[in-house]
């Protein structure tokens, strides 16, 4: 029983390590918003086609995330904060495992992607492939500046946001311009962001990306740049080109007031902008999925709100 019950635990041990490899609450709610936004554009509504390339998308940002664990762990084992979070430097599950578990998620993703048609199919492998890139030590993207940016834009908005649009359309049509720029340009912000605030570990590991090159002050600037834009032209696509109804709208502003404001205001008043920021940047893919959630599923339940 002694045998039997140590079995149970080594082995609710390795699925919590498993699920904490995946880190799905990092990246689920950006995934949502931006797939719900291309599927916008298209004019697709609720249906079979929306629940498998959410979880197509969902899978290949999972793996990403999983691969980028997997190969960081020597050098997260070597750190006091990161050593727990990472559950192969933690020891919850070996490289191995977590190689098989990431490759059967990249898998399933490819195998989601198949009946979405050739288009989405040779989008999603491209965000697979940067995922394997980004990480890989021989190649590293995320350790080349400007590159880093890119290729994170890229594998973490831009090809989710494409994949939801070419699900529901053949062709291109201009609706789809202002929502990519706006989270293209956010996860640009966002990657800069994360850059500036591991900016003295990264120079003690001599990590050249963009922030390194740059320098914090251009950085900053280039931060406020993206943010400017991704703003810009979230609100042209809502409320000029009229993506979503205005009570969807409504919604998302009355959701991220009640989420962010506690946090900015103390932000401000230390006179720390980053600290500002910091909110928003982690309301956003909340307030996106209650956006999208809203948006898609009202209207199926109560069919005069379209």
């Amino acid at each position: 029983m002694i045998a039997a019950a140590e079995s149970s635990g080594g082995l609710m041990s390795k699925l919590t390590g498993l699920w904490r490899l995946s880190r799905f609450k990092d990246y689920a709610g950006s995934v949502i918003f931006t797939t719900g936004l291309g599927i916008a554009a298209a004019g697709g509504v609720w249906s079979w086609k929306l629940l498998l390339v959410l979880a197509a998308n969902l899978l290949a940002v999972g793996f990403a995330f999983m691969y980028n664990d997997l190969e960081d762990a020597p050098d997260d084992a070597l750190d006091a904060k990161k050593i727990k979070r990472n559950p192969v430097s933690a020891g919850m599950i070996s490289s191995r495992e977590a190689g098989l578990a990431s490759w059967l998620v990249a898998g399933l993703a490819m195998a989601l992607f198949v009946p979405l048609g050739l288009t989405v199919t040779l989008l999603g492998g491209l965000c697979i492939a940067l995922g394997f890139l980004y990480s890989y030590r021989p190649w590293r993207l995320k350790g080349i500046a400007v590159i880093d940016v890119v290729s994170h834009a890229l594998m973490l908005s831009s090809l989710q946001l494409m994949c939801g649009y070419f699900a529901f359309a053949d062709t291109l049509n201009t609706a789809y311009i202002a929502p990519l720029l706006s989270m293209t340009a956010a996860s640009a912000y966002g990657q800069l962001f994360n850059q500036v605030r591991d900016f003295e570990v990264d120079r003690e590991a001599g990590l050249r990306n963009t922030a390194a090159l740059l320098g914090k002050p251009r950085v900053q600037f280039l931060m406020q740049s993206l943010l400017t834009l991704a703003i810009a032209a979230g609100v042209w696509a809502l409320l000029i080109q009229r993506m979503a109804p205005w009570w969807v709208f409504a919604f998302g502003v009355a959701l991220l007031f009640v989420m962010v404001i506690p946090g900015v205001v103390r932000g401000v008043l230390k006179g720390n902008l980053q600290q500002a920021h910091a909110p928003v940047i982690y309301a956003l893919p909340y307030t996106g999925t209650g956006m999208m959630v809203a948006w898609f599923i009202v209207p199926w339940l109560i069919p005069a709100l379209r």
